[in-house]
Parts: structure tokens; sequence; C-alpha cells
């Protein structure tokens, strides 16, 4: 795996990729936007990573941390918020479709941002715990368990966040036994899926829909070559740049 990463990125930014990795792991909150900041953080024990994003700086019982009962936040990583935030469009009052939603944080950005959302996951045991929290959250929208290869929606979507099964190369920092399970031999089966998945989605779109794409994948297999092959099949897709320009 190392080696096919070097290949791809080169040795020195893989060296920088290892090091965040040999670091302990930790939790990131993500603060909904009605939530006033205002002496909040001071609460808690950690930092702010971002304007939305809290670090807590120690193991502690999320039961029991201030704005867990009233629904202030759910947990989700700094760069798995990424996807839907650094998107150049607007969710609200838009029509969204979060396929492979579970376990939720993108659909939780996307319901705090006004979206008229549908989700799904084949994972009935995954959406049980995702249920849990958007009774916590207190949002509404439409969940589904179902695969997305049975699924069929009535209408088309203004805007579909595809976040499809792959290597998870790039949560070994809080998941170091992946390096050991030859993620590799699993890229050709998960490449196809996620090509299919990306095919399906496209026929579900409106004429001027956007499709948000992301995986938490280092190989390119399963990002920039998957958007490079699916461009050069679908001439009436285009590239669309996320809005803070030069953070990628």
């Amino acid at each position: 795996l190392r080696e096919a990463l070097i290949r791809q990125h080169g040795l020195a930014r893989v060296k920088r990729v290892e090091k965040v990795f040999s670091e302990p792991a930790y939790m990131d909150l993500n603060i909904k936007e009605s939530v006033s900041r205002e002496n909040y953080f001071e609460q808690l024990k950690g930092s702010s990573v971002d304007e939305s994003h809290f670090r807590l700086s120690q193991n502690v019982s999320l039961l029991q941390l201030k704005g867990y009962h009233s629904g202030d936040w759910w947990v989700q990583s700094l760069s798995a918020s990424y996807p839907v935030k650094l998107a150049p469009m607007e969710f609200k009052g838009k029509t969204v479709l979060d396929v492979c939603c579970a376990p939720g944080g993108k659909s939780f950005q996307l319901a705090d941002k006004g979206a008229i959302l549908t989700s799904i996951d084949k994972s009935e045991r995954r959406l049980k715990l995702m249920r849990e929290n958007l009774d916590r959250l207190n949002y509404d929208l439409d969940l589904i368990c179902k695969d997305v290869f049975e699924y069929q929606p009535k209408n088309h979507f203004d805007i579909i966040l595809l976040d499809p099964p792959c290597t998870a190369t790039g949560t070994i920092g809080k998941n170091p036994d992946l390096q050991f399970l030859n993620p590799l031999d699993k890229l050709k089966e998960l490449s196809d899926i996620q090509r299919k998945m990306l095919k399906r989605c496209a026929s579900w779109l409106q004429e001027d829909g956007y499709i948000i794409y992301s995986v938490c994948s280092l190989l390119k297999e399963e990002g920039e070559d998957q958007i490079s092959r699916f461009l050069k099949k679908n001439k009436e897709f285009c590239l669309v740049y996320p809005k803070k320009k030069g953070f990628l």
C-alpha cells in the first residue's frame, strides 16, 4: 500500500500523511449553524479547528457533554465534512439525495443547511444509530433503507451526494488495522461499484443538477481517476471547483 501511495503522491507527501496518522486519534464535533458560539467553547475541553468544528482534547462521555441532549452538535471529523463544506452550490430549498448516507454526518450537514433531503443506505444497523441522532438533532428528512441499485426515485434531484464504499485508506489513522487487510486486493471490486453507482446516480439528476462525489480513500483509482473517467464518458457534465480555491 505504501509503495502504491508513493507512486501516486510522492514520498514527501506520504511521509507527511504518515506523521498525521501516527498521532493519537481525535474526536471532532460539528456544531449546528443556529447554535451561538459565544462562551460555548469555553465549557468544552479542546480547541476550535474550524468555524463549525470543535476538537476535543481528551476522551469524554458524549452523553454528559454540553449540547448533547439539546442536539447542538453531532460527531463528525473535520475532513469528512469538507465535501459539503467546500461545495460551491446553494443547498437551502434544493432537493438533495445522500447516497450511502450512514452514519449520517453529511446528511446532518445538508439538513442543517436547509436542504430538502432524502438519504439512503442499505445497512439497517448503521441507519439505527443515524435515526437516534436524527431524533436528538431534530432534523426532518426522508430516510430510506435501500440498496442504491434497487432504489428508484419518484423525482429527479437538484444535487446528489455520493459517498460510495471504498478502501478507506484515508482513515488508517483511526483504523490502523486497515493497512494489514490488503486494501489493494479489494480495489478493483470497489472501483467497479463506485463507477456503477456514479453512472446510476447521474441518471437521477435535474438537467442543471450537481453530483458531489467523495471517498475516504487516498488511492487515485477511487478518486481523481474515477471522476476523470466519468467526465470522459459523460460530456454533458463538467468539473466545478470548491469554494476555497487552493485548499485542495
